[in-house]
């Protein structure tokens, strides 16, 4: 493959795992552990009720014929940059008296230090939910009709320090004087949810927590969906099995074209960090043992990645080098970092 390619076919497969988080199996998932809102109700309720209309997702054109009444995926307002958020959609909880909806978004979010603070920008992407619910396109004029956001976001190459974390924010009333209590639904507006976990560095939790829906188990499940271990059949069988997952045509489809994407990812760069490995020790005359081939053939991946400006966090899984170990090689040979993307501008993100 050329480089141009290449980077194509890695923001493709960047595409499918968004279609595949997107299915209503996993945003049940999703909701259940990570919405108080569903926590009560069981996984399968949530997926056949609690999502009445297809999400959309990124600035991809979606399928008409299946994906039609999710909400839009791109804000814009004028002089400002449009938002392209990786999944937005509706959910409903059922209630005796009412209705509530509620707005969510998820981000998949490869780098978890981008430059700037990801709960910043969750917090940008929430005011920018709330405040689009007014207008000439939704037929709302009153402030009472606003209804409660969430931004969930999923990091699957954390920090270490960040790592198997799952973080709240939310709204909260503060009594500085007397005892009024307002209306929760008056100002719990917006929810933020950071899931932070690392696809190269997998930790057994289980035994240290109990419960079949927790934020461990969520974890659990999205390392497993996501990683490029496992061959299609045996996931799906393991998701149906471990993780409650209903097997559908269309699931077993679009995590079959995961797979397959995910192998050739990781081949493509096998392939060629193989051949530039070997050249690399023939010229220091250290021959091509293999030990020495095979770090070569990481290094000489990377210094391509980086050269072709792809994100640290995708390097990091072709090469399975750590984030130091790029970053010392880049700054040994001349590479410029700041040249790479963090993963969130090869889609049109803000």
């Amino acid at each position: 493959m050329t480089d141009a390619e290449n980077r194509k076919f890695a923001l493709t497969y960047d595409e499918q795992v968004r279609n595949v988080l997107a299915l209503r199996e996993f945003l049940a998932w999703i909701l259940k552990v990570c919405v108080k809102e569903f926590s009560e109700f069981d996984l399968h309720f949530i997926a056949d009720n609690c999502i009445p209309d297809e999400p959309k997702k990124g600035s991809v054109r979606v399928n008409p014929d299946v994906f039609v009444k999710g909400r839009d995926t791109a804000d814009k307002i004028p002089d400002e940059k449009t938002l392209y958020y990786d999944i937005c959609f509706t959910a409903v909880v059922p209630d005796t008296k009412e209705q509530i909806e509620l707005i969510v978004n998820i981000e998949a979010q490869n780098d978890d230090h981008p430059g700037y603070s990801l709960n910043k920008r969750a917090q940008y992407y929430c005011s920018r939910l709330i405040s689009g619910q007014l207008g000439r396109d939704t037929g709302l004029r009153e402030y009472g009709g606003l209804k409660k956001v969430y931004s969930i976001w999923l990091c699957p190459y954390a920090s270490e320090e960040r790592s198997n974390t799952v973080n709240v924010y939310e709204v909260t009333e503060t009594h500085m004087l007397g005892d009024y209590c307002e209306p929760t639904e008056n100002y719990d507006l917006q929810t933020i949810v950071m899931v932070y976990f690392n696809l190269n560095r997998r930790d057994d939790m289980t035994s240290e927590y109990a419960g079949d829906y927790t934020p461990v188990k969520l974890i659990e499940m999205l390392e497993y969906l996501l990683t490029s271990e496992e061959d299609k059949e045996p996931k799906l069988r393991a998701l149906k099995e471990k993780y409650n997952i209903r097997l559908s045509d269309m699931l077993e489809s679009e995590v079959g074209n995961m797979c397959n994407l995910s192998n050739g990812v990781m081949e493509t760069g096998r392939r060629k960090g193989r051949a530039e490995g070997i050249g690399i020790g023939r010229e220091l005359g250290i021959g091509i043992g293999r030990e020495l081939g095979i770090t070569g053939e990481r290094y000489a991946t990377a210094a391509r990645l980086l050269e072709k400006q792809m994100s640290i966090p995708f390097i990091r899984e072709v090469t399975e080098l750590s984030e130091e170990q790029i970053i010392t090689y880049a700054k040994e040979n001349g590479i410029s970092i700041s040249a790479v993307p963090d993963g969130t501008e090869t889609d049109g993100k803000a």
